[in-house]
């Protein structure tokens, strides 16, 4: 991932020129026998390597901070966005919910049921019992079910 700061991307190349620098130095000691000064330029390649990693590790958070405070300010805005037109679209339903139950009630109000030419049917008594077998015998039944029998039972 490249860098977009100039200055930046300028200093990991002059660090890197460096390191370069410190390397073929280090070969050169090694070659001529210095080995202390060899040893110190050993050392000093450790250092340049962590600080460039560090350095390296620094600008990758920044960078991956800075994008997630955009991803989350985009879903905030899109959140909001999705709140206000659920907030719209049920208060549009809330009105039309409204204006047909009014529009129902009045139509409701205006009609009735001997003026559409509908009446409700009659149910016979038989109709409102459900149908099932019950306790008693056949005949019971059969009187129960005449009036004229029903009214010596009670």
């Amino acid at each position: 991932m490249k860098s977009l700061d100039p200055e930046s991307d300028e200093e990991d190349q002059e660090a890197e020129e460096n390191l370069e620098t410190l390397k073929a130095h280090l070969k050169e000691c090694q070659r001529l026998g210095k080995y202390v000064e060899a040893q110190m330029t050993q050392n000093r390649i450790t250092e340049l390597k962590e600080r460039l990693v560090t350095t390296k590790i620094d600008k990758l958070k920044t960078s991956q901070a800075k994008e997630m405070k955009i991803y989350q300010d985009t879903h905030e805005k899109e959140h909001a966005n999705l709140t206000d037109t659920w907030q719209k679209k049920l208060a549009d339903f809330e009105a039309r919910s409204q204006d047909d139950e009014a529009a129902l009630l009045a139509i409701s109000n205006r009609r009735s049921w001997t003026t559409v030419g509908l009446r409700p049917k009659a149910r016979s008594p038989r109709s409102l019992t459900p149908h099932r077998r019950s306790s008693r015998s056949r005949s019971a039944r059969r009187c129960w079910q005449n009036k004229a029998c029903s009214a010596d039972l009670s």
